[in-house]
C-alpha cells in the first residue's frame, strides 16, 4: 500500500511540474481606435484642391445611370454613414 502511495504523489508532482512548465498564452493588445473622420479629412488633404493649376486633372465622362448612386454615397459621407457609403452601389 505504500507503494501504491508512493507512486501516486510522485505521479501527482510529475503532473504539477509539467503544468508549471507550460507557458501561458500572451495577451495581444486590442487594435488601436479608429477616427473615421480624420482619417477621411486626410484622404482629402492628400488629394489637394480640385482646382489645381500645376497638374493635369483628368475627369472621366460619368454615366447617367449611377449618378443618382454616387449622389447617395457622397450624401452618406457628408451625414457621417462611412460604412454605408463605402457600401452604396
Amino acid at each position: 500500500m505504500t507503494t501504491m502511495r508512493l507512486r501516486s504523489l510522485a505521479l501527482a508532482a510529475f503532473v504539477a511540474a509539467l503544468a508549471a512548465c507550460a507557458a501561458p498564452e500572451p495577451k495581444t493588445p486590442p487594435p488601436p481606435a479608429v477616427d473615421v473622420v480624420a482619417l477621411v479629412a486626410s484622404i482629402r488633404a492628400a488629394a489637394g484642391p480640385d482646382d489645381a493649376k500645376d497638374e493635369l486633372a483628368i475627369k472621366p465622362l460619368r454615366d447617367p445611370m449611377v449618378e443618382d448612386q454616387r449622389a447617395q454615397a457622397q450624401r452618406l459621407e457628408r451625414e457621417g454613414h462611412y460604412k454605408e457609403a463605402a457600401a452604396a452601389p
